[in-house]
């Protein structure tokens, strides 16, 4: 698998868990009472702590979708992919060959 398809996965990845957080976040703003009244069949939930949960696993999923999908696209893009222009995409911003000899870490 080479990098361009890599990145692109972690695009749609991204965006994909980002529309679902979007509407997660409208439904509990706008049809929050029927979303309530449907958990109140399945499960005992009080209102308090109906809202608890959610506002936990939107939390749980913002941070797994951060740190799995929007971290990793965001590295690759910036740091890993081709610049147009460069002959190779994989150069280190540094060449270490040409730091002084006292800089160098032993």
């Amino acid at each position: 698998m080479n990098l361009e398809i890599l990145v692109s996965f972690l695009a749609w990845c991204t965006l994909i868990n980002l529309v679902i957080l979007i509407i997660w976040r409208l439904v509990l703003a706008f049809a929050g009472g029927w979303m309530r009244g449907m958990h109140r069949k399945w499960f005992d939930l009080s209102d308090e702590s109906f809202a608890a949960v959610h506002y936990k696993l939107l939390a749980y999923f913002k941070v797994l979708w951060v740190v799995f999908n929007l971290t990793p696209y965001l590295a690759l893009r910036l740091f890993v992919l081709e610049v147009p222009g460069d002959s190779n995409p994989l150069q280190p911003l540094v060449d270490l060959q040409q730091l002084p000899e006292n800089s160098r870490v032993a």
